[in-house]
């Protein structure tokens, strides 16, 4: 997935990346490390990527979910700065 994003960061230089996870970026600590090890491998996508952990439980978890799309929703207006 990683060298998709790169190579997507490489052609267009304005795009930004939000890449979710059931899981994984529960703990700020793991995202941070994610994002770092994808800046090193690809420079071109510093300050371009940011992490979103889906809640809820296993199984559960939906993008249909008022919450969830809320909360998706707030993120894409910061990135976009469409407050």
């Amino acid at each position: 997935m990683v060298e998709f994003i790169g190579y997507v960061a490489l052609g267009s230089s304005q795009t930004k990346f939000i890449v979710y996870s059931r899981g994984h970026f529960q703990v700020q600590v793991e995202s941070e490390r994610w994002i770092s090890e994808a800046v090193a491998r690809f420079p071109e996508l510093e300050g371009r990527l940011e992490t979103y952990d889906l809640p809820g439980t296993w199984g559960t978890q939906s993008f249909l979910d008022p919450v969830t799309g809320e909360q998706v929703r707030k993120l894409v207006a910061s990135i976009l700065r469409i407050e």
